[in-house]
């Protein structure tokens, strides 16, 4: 199965660099002046929550200055979908405009969750959680790999994993680090736990005693010894080990979700993965041959 590469009309959706006062505009193109309320966002937006004051203070810059770069949108079934320009146009509805400056761009769903979510992490926009969401997304819908992502995003394929990892926690602990409330390191420490319980106890405390990342280490690192035990002196050989250690290693290794259940006499590993190009690239990792025997 040939691999599908991302982004391949990004290029001239990404045409200007980001932060320039206007876009450059390609051949045959112009600026169309068009009614927010024609405007609508695109159902594949990473970004769900905007701060309040940030957008307050973004239509006080437009009430004086007004909207310096054009919104970029693509037209579909007599509507308009935002690519590139969500807070100004939002600002410009708090304030009542009647028409905002437009660049019509073509664009597939792909590519415009990829624009998107590029967008927004050059801005340091998203939130750890809806990055994840924006990768599961590319995963799952549109059978882009983990190192396709990494690619395009400018981050290793270890980083990109270690987000998804993410969505392994309870939605209780994910919605606190949507809001700021956990750190990544937090969430870290507290996926090293196996019970979700357990996981939420520990968040708690987190949240209460105000503890830095080390902390929370430090006390799963506690609660993952044996009980009433010691800590070890020597490192632990192989067969010390619990199966979720060797779960977290292989999802550092493998960048996916892993079950790792012993039974009295040997067990079963469980690997997940998120599309069929997703399974080409586990087969790889695992020395694989993906192509056809030939007689």
């Amino acid at each position: 199965m040939p691999s599908r590469g991302l982004g391949r009309g990004l290029q001239a959706l990404m045409a200007h660099p980001l932060g320039r006062s206007q876009p450059d505009l390609e051949q045959g193109e112009k600026i169309h002046w068009i009614s927010p309320e024609l405007l609508v966002c695109h159902p594949f937006q990473p970004r769900q929550r905007i701060d309040p004051q940030e957008l307050e203070e973004l239509a006080a810059s437009i009430e004086k200055q007004g909207i310096l770069q054009p919104l970029v949108a693509r037209s579909v079934e007599g509507r308009y979908e935002i690519i590139a320009g969500q807070r100004r146009w939002q600002a410009a509805r708090r304030l009542g405009l009647k028409e905002v400056p437009v660049i019509l761009r073509e664009a597939t769903d792909r590519e415009l969750l990829e624009f998107a979510l590029v967008e927004n992490l050059q801005r340091s926009d998203l939130n750890p959680i809806e990055e994840a969401r924006a990768y599961r997304l590319l995963l799952e819908k549109f059978g882009a790999t983990q190192e396709e992502i990494a690619d395009r995003v400018g981050k290793s394929r270890a980083s990109v994993a270690n987000t998804l990892r993410l969505l392994a926690l309870p939605a209780e602990l994910q919605k606190l680090l949507e809001e700021g409330k956990l750190t990544t390191g937090h969430a870290k420490a507290l996926l090293s736990l196996e019970d979700e319980e357990l996981q939420k106890e520990l968040a708690a405390q987190i949240l209460a005693q105000g503890w830095t990342v080390r902390q929370a280490e430090a006390r799963v690192a506690h609660l993952r010894e044996p009980l009433g035990g010691k800590p070890r002196v020597k490192r632990p050989s192989s067969k010390d080990r619990s199966p979720t250690h060797w779960e977290r290693k292989l999802q550092e290794s493998l960048g996916r979700r892993v079950e790792i259940s012993p039974l009295s006499e040997g067990g079963w590993i469980k690997l997940y993965y998120y599309s069929d190009s997703d399974l080409e690239e586990l087969l790889r990792l695992l020395g694989v041959s993906t192509e056809e025997d030939v007689p």
